[in-house]
């Protein structure tokens, strides 16, 4: 069965989870975009500062 973003225009997405073990993810249109968010995650996780930028990804994706 096809999920809810089937047949969207966004084909690229990006899956992480939060500090909490929640399940998060963000689709793009472009693979470039996808891939810079995903580097973005990536680093954010490192540092140990993502639980503010996962919100706010979530919360108010770009135009």
């Amino acid at each position: 069965m096809p999920s809810a973003d089937h047949g969207r225009d966004k084909r690229w997405q990006v899956r992480w989870r939060s500090e909490s073990g929640q399940p998060l993810k963000r689709n793009f249109e472009k693979k470039s975009a996808a891939e810079s968010f995903a580097a973005e995650i990536k680093t954010d996780l490192d540092k140990g500062t993502a639980a503010r930028d996962v919100r706010r990804a979530c919360r108010f994706p770009p135009p």
